[in-house]
């Protein structure tokens, strides 16, 4: 998989649009519950040192028990 990052890299605990991001590569560095908010609902949970990519709507949030780093990107088209 490729990815076009769309912008900067934000830490996150508190409730953020990163950027009104439809895209977000979300790295843990330490484990974290993540929690969507608005649209696309929902908590996962993330183990130490793993990234996953979270769809969502530009007005959702996310938030995450502990800090994350959160990135605006976009599929290589």
């Amino acid at each position: 998989m490729i990815l076009k990052l769309k912008g900067a890299a934000v830490n996150v605990t508190t409730a953020n649009t990163v950027a009104s991001a439809t895209l977000v590569r979300i790295h843990a560095t330490s484990a974290a519950t993540i929690t969507v908010a608005g649209n696309a609902a929902g908590t996962f949970d993330m183990a130490i040192n793993t990234v996953e990519i979270v769809e969502k709507s530009p007005a959702d949030t996310i938030a995450a028990s502990a800090s994350v780093s959160c990135t605006p990107v976009s599929y290589r088209s």
